[in-house]
């Protein structure tokens, strides 16, 4: 049961870094194309900074499920 979950988690995993990376990349295009808009490159800051946030809780929580499921092994 736990090397389901740990596949399951790894998959979660991909795909939660597959979407942070795109809006990473769309944050990007945004800031490059609204230099002189400032509506523009708030709008790519706001996404940078969510997505940011948004994988260090990612991460945070993949270290303590595996931390947790080390004890369970």
């Amino acid at each position: 049961m736990s090397a389901f979950i740990g596949i399951l988690i790894k998959a979660i995993m991909r795909i939660m870094g597959a979407v942070a990376f795109a809006l990473f990349v769309y944050a990007g295009f945004l800031w490059m194309i609204g230099m002189g808009n400032s509506e523009k490159q708030g709008q790519a800051m706001k996404i940078l900074v969510w997505t940011s946030l948004g994988l260090i809780i990612i991460l945070s929580s993949y270290a303590l499920i595996n931390f947790f499921l080390g004890f369970i092994k």
